[in-house]
């Protein structure tokens, strides 16, 4: 079994990718977690249920870079990263999961050994809506009390936070096109408008040994456990809204235009905005 690696800012369908990603696993008898293998799913359904983000959080392999070091992100904001062996860690684990920008992590220790990474990225400006909808999220207020956040409202007024969430996209996207070569790009977009073909193109990287029938059956398993119904009734609270056009109606005028000044270069890059004429 291949092990795979993926990245994407956060609200840009890294927990669609990852359910993709892993079911296709658990089909071909593959999926290892180390988060399960190394008794951290126990400690995480214990001390801290209330917290994750969606069902799978106990399998999910989570990590990221903090001063050159790999880390596993628990869910407690005391304690948020465990330092630990990126050996063990990656040998324990067949799909990895993290929200860093990919030049921290893609000459690391360990990381020659992953076979496949994907990048998923999607419109910055419905990534915007969808951040400040999460952020007042319960699971997420007791996760992170430091945010001192009260309503949907306030945050949709804070030009801060705007600010601070499109200049993080941009230098997330402009590390993927940096590291360009090393990734096979994912669009949230295409996962939703075009599933059956994207998932077709992301198996091929994943098995690409299989038969033919071997690779439908898988295909249309995959298919039906990503329902976007099936996931929402899952995660209720993760998993928001399946039509790519809500946010239109969601995002402050004053909030548009400061994503668009900010990551235009980016947005004209993936096509997200037509080209400056």
């Amino acid at each position: 079994m291949r092990r795979i690696l993926q990245t994407g800012f956060p609200r840009s369908g890294n927990t669609l990718l990852w359910k993709i990603l892993s079911h296709v696993q658990q089909q071909l008898g593959g999926f290892r977690s180390f988060s399960v293998g190394s008794g951290f799913r126990q400690v995480k359904a214990f001390y801290e249920k209330e917290k994750l983000i969606h069902r799978e959080d106990y399998e999910v392999d989570k990590f990221s870079m903090v001063d050159g070091a790999l880390t596993y992100v628990y869910p407690n904001e005391d304690m948020r990263h465990v330092r630990v062996d990126p050996e063990l860690f990656l040998g324990g684990s067949s799909l990895l999961f993290t929200h860093d920008i990919p030049s921290l992590f893609v000459d690391a220790t360990g990381f020659d050994r992953v076979d496949v990474m994907f990048y998923v990225c999607r419109d910055p400006r419905p990534v915007y809506v969808s951040l400040c909808h999460h952020s007042v999220r319960p699971a997420i207020l007791k996760l992170l009390p430091s945010m001192k956040i009260a309503s949907l409202d306030e945050v949709m007024r804070r030009d801060d936070l705007t600010l601070r969430w499109a200049e993080r996209w941009k230098r997330h996207v402009e590390s993927f096109f940096d590291q360009r070569s090393r990734f096979e790009l994912v669009r949230y977009e295409s996962l939703i408008e075009e599933k059956a073909a994207t998932l077709r193109r992301l198996l091929a990287k994943v098995a690409p040994d299989l038969s033919p029938e071997c690779a439908t059956r898988i295909l249309e398993s995959t298919m039906a456990v990503t329902d976007f119904r099936a996931m929402q009734e899952a995660s209720p609270g993760h998993v928001r809204k399946g039509a790519l056009d809500a946010w239109t109606k969601e995002i402050p005028d004053r909030a548009r235009q400061i994503v668009e000044e900010v990551a235009g270069d980016e947005m004209r890059a993936l096509g997200y905005l037509e080209a400056a004429g």
